[in-house]
């Protein structure tokens, strides 16, 4: 599991490294994502953090969360922030995979194994959050 946190911390500075240089006016410009914004792929990647910590904190704690945002409330969510100012994106990302990273280094190596369900309804183990959070920003980044 050590090389995969490693992964995570070395994508995420990657990641913020990239968008360290993005003025306003980048964060406007299409990305590859038809209909998207750059901004809009930031935004996305900081609330998918948001529910790769949650899958980390049902690990944890064996409980599922009261409330859990659908896919409708990211997607209203994203397009409301993504018009944010640059470096206002780039400190929420930033933020977001530093805590993460927090919250995966903490993680017991007994809960790694647990199952939890993705928004989208298919259960998995919760090191493959790790796996998918790394290609995302691996990905999304280098494509916008």
């Amino acid at each position: 599991m050590l090389d995969i946190l490693e992964e995570v911390t070395r994508s995420g500075a990657r990641t913020t490294a990239t968008l360290g240089v993005l003025t306003d006016a980048d964060v406007r410009v299409p990305s590859a994502l038809a209909g998207w914004t750059r901004g809009h792929v930031i935004t996305h990647l900081a609330r998918s953090i948001d529910a790769y910590q949650r899958l980390l904190a049902v690990a944890r704690t064996g409980i599922e969360p009261a409330s859990w945002t659908d896919a409708k409330a990211l997607a209203r969510a994203g397009r409301e922030d993504a018009n944010r100012p640059a470096a206002e994106l780039a400190t929420d990302l930033r933020s977001r995979l530093a805590h993460l990273a927090e919250d995966a280094t903490s993680m017991p190596v007994e809960c790694w194994d647990t199952l939890v369900t993705a928004l989208a309804g298919w259960r998995h183990p919760v090191w493959c959050t790790l796996h998918r959070s790394v290609g995302a920003s691996s990905k999304r980044t280098t494509s916008t």
